[in-house]
């Protein structure tokens, strides 16, 4: 039988229509939908908020990227006159983790916001307890000096921290090489059991506050690098408890920028060594300096406002007072901030001082003021006070 050529034809056209039939049957893949098991997902940066600035800055040295950090007192802020708004009690009922400063500094108005936020799930730390903090000792109004070594030595309520205040003595004359050691850096030992609990917020918040109530200790430790950098180390460790897959990284910069304190520590030491010590008298808008008075070897002989804040009432007698310490002393510098600018102007004007020099004291600078950092802050104060001093 022959078979016609027609069909040899038609058997391209079939295999055609035969492989097209084929495919049509094949089930295109599903992906397989992600699961807890598959990749993670990009983390979040850990949302801190902090009372003020200068706490802002050490937040974003340690963290980084892996932090969003605001602060609650903006820079050129007084922490001490804060009042919280609306987008403030915002902020802290978001955040992962509330960070202050703790012996009664911001008293008061953050207790505030912390109830009216009920940030119940944040993580609060008190950076008091990383430091050996300074007793306060009042100066009895203006013009009155602070108490001498012995004073310090025999005050009971001293917390202990006489011994660590002589070695930050010693250090004021070159042996900034011992300054981890100074300021209790075994604290780190105690971190993971003191703070291991810091989930608790409630437990946390009400014990610090209950703490500050008495308001025994001076808490402007920020103007001893030291002691920042025990409180640096410390955070780091309580950052890293609330966020540990970045734990490592929290530690390792929280190093280097402790050697950045050590090296700033040095140079003020340096910075200072230029002045007597006729020439190392400070009055000042308010009894902020005493960290840095004892660990440099300074002397502050009075301050316009005879408080640790700035919210105190200035009395006549007290001024009086002062008018006459400066003349006592020779004082030629005062030490001013934003608020006691006019003060400090008549001061000047009454005792023939002839400069008065504003620092940064509780607050880093704005933008473009060359103090947007807590080391160039310091710097910035270090190098007017040196200046201003160094014509007597």
């Amino acid at each position: 039988m022959t078979v016609p050529r027609s069909i040899f034809r038609l058997i391209p056209i079939l295999l055609i229509v035969i492989s097209s039939a084929l495919a049509a049957c094949v089930v295109a893949p599903v992906e397989a939908p992600v699961t807890g098991d598959g990749p993670a997902a990009e983390s979040q940066p850990l949302r801190i908020v902090t009372s003020g600035s200068i706490v802002a800055d050490w937040v974003h040295q340690i963290g980084g990227d892996h932090v969003e950090v605001s602060a609650l007192v903006p820079p050129g802020g007084d922490m001490h006159m804060f009042q919280p708004g609306p987008q403030d009690v915002a902020r802290v009922a978001d955040a992962d983790m509330v960070v202050m400063i703790g012996m009664g500094l911001e008293a008061g108005w953050l207790d505030q916001l912390f109830e009216q936020a009920r940030a119940d799930e944040a993580v609060v730390i008190s950076l008091e307890e990383f430091i050996d903090p300074l007793p306060y000792l009042p100066m009895g109004g203006a013009g009155d000096a602070h108490g001498d070594e012995e004073e310090h030595e025999d005050d009971e309520d001293g917390h202990g921290h006489d011994e660590d205040a002589d070695e930050h003595h010693e250090d004021a004359h070159g042996h900034d090489d011992d300054a981890d050691e100074d300021h209790g850096h075994g604290h780190d030992e105690e971190t993971d059991d003191d703070h291991g609990d810091h989930e608790d917020a409630d437990g946390d918040h009400e014990d610090a506050h209950d703490h500050h109530e008495h308001g025994s200790e001076d808490p402007h430790f920020w103007f001893d690098p030291p002691r920042v950098r025990a409180a640096v180390t410390g955070l780091a460790q309580a950052m890293g408890a609330a966020d540990p897959e970045h734990a490592a990284i929290y530690a390792e910069r929280a190093a280097s920028y402790g050697l950045e304190l050590e090296e700033l520590h040095s140079w003020i030491i340096e910075q200072v060594s230029v002045l007597s010590a006729e020439q190392r008298v400070l009055v000042t808008s308010h009894d902020s300096f005493q960290y840095f008075a004892h660990l440099y070897d300074f002397e502050v002989v009075g301050t316009i406002i005879p408080s640790l804040g700035t919210s105190a009432e200035i009395e006549a007698q007290a001024l009086a007072r002062l008018v006459d310490t400066i003349k006592d002393h020779g004082v030629n510098a005062i030490f001013t901030e934003a608020l006691t600018d006019k003060l400090a102007a008549s001061l000047a004007q009454e005792t023939g001082v002839d400069i008065v020099v504003r620092l940064y004291t509780g607050s880093l600078g704005v933008p473009g003021s060359g103090a947007e950092t807590y080391i160039d802050m310091m710097r910035h104060n270090v190098e007017t006070m040196v200046q201003a001093l160094s014509t007597q």
